[in-house]
């Protein structure tokens, strides 16, 4: 029993779930992102362990340092075991190892080595400024009072150049707020180039935008209302940026701004002229 399974598991490769050139991968991962490894088992009924140690052989603590979901299933072989680990974002980049045991009346072992790089990935707000309502230079109605104005803000994406997220997406949730409520929203639209528009509906807060990873940039169109004589600020704020290709997952490193603020001036409150 003892020679069969060795004979057997010799053959059995770790293997790491990866899409596209990337310049991180199940192998080479960013701290905090998402990989998936898999295992072809001799025999789905033993026991499959899975660790993480540091350059030192030192195992790291789960929960604290990484997160995975272990699962079993029938496949190639008698089974398949499959782990989807998370690296914490506070991990020291380095080397570290992969291992896996398969133990039945013996045991085998089967180790990858990862090296862990920084995040780099991050997405960014564009920076405040100020403009007019849409009528400002135009002629003007005797009461223009509650009119519609566009304003567009800008989610850049920032990462290593040779990381290819092409067949992916990247995402993002934001949340609107008003200054002085002089304004109310119509409708909100994402616009990227490679992909339809999109509505976005009308809330103050929208989660999950998804922008193909063929776009470094990203467009949320307001349109909002209110009193051409009376001025507001609105801000929109971008959280949880994340890429994904794949089974792949990479989070926001947090860095950059995540906020913009689009100042709508008021239109002088001019009398309609009048003749003698």
């Amino acid at each position: 029993m003892r020679k069969s399974i060795i004979k057997s598991i010799a053959m059995l490769a770790l293997m790491f779930v990866s899409i596209g050139a990337w310049a991180q991968s199940g192998t080479t991962p960013y701290a905090g992102s998402t990989h998936t490894y898999t295992v072809t088992m001799e025999d789905v009924g033993n026991t499959a362990t899975w660790s993480i140690l540091d350059n030192g052989g030192t195992a790291l603590s789960v929960g604290s340092d990484y997160t995975i979901t272990a699962t079993k299933a029938a496949g190639p072989g008698s089974g398949v075991a499959t782990a989807v680990i998370t690296f914490s974002n506070s991990l020291t980049a380095g080397n570290y190892s992969l291992r896996f045991t398969e133990a039945g009346t013996c045991s085998t072992v089967r180790e990858l080595p990862i090296t862990i790089s920084s995040n780099t990935f991050y997405l960014t707000a564009d920076a405040d400024f100020n403009e007019c309502h849409d009528l400002s230079g135009t002629v003007l109605g005797a009461n223009p009072g509650v009119s519609s104005t566009t304003i567009d803000f800008t989610i850049n994406l920032n990462k290593d150049a040779g990381w290819d997220i092409s067949s992916g997406t990247w995402s993002f949730d934001y949340d609107l707020s008003f200054a002085n409520a002089n304004y109310s929203v119509v409708s909100e639209t994402l616009i990227a180039t490679g992909q339809a528009d999109t509505d976005l509906g009308t809330g103050n807060t929208v989660t999950g935008v998804s922008v193909v990873g063929t776009a470094n940039t990203a467009t949320v169109r307001l349109v909002v209302e209110g009193d051409v004589n009376t001025a507001d600020d609105i801000t929109l704020t971008i959280s949880n940026g994340k890429v994904v290709v794949g089974t792949t997952t990479v989070p926001d490193n947090g860095t950059g701004n995540k906020a913009q603020k689009i100042s709508i001036e008021a239109l002088p409150n001019t009398s309609a002229i009048t003749a003698d």
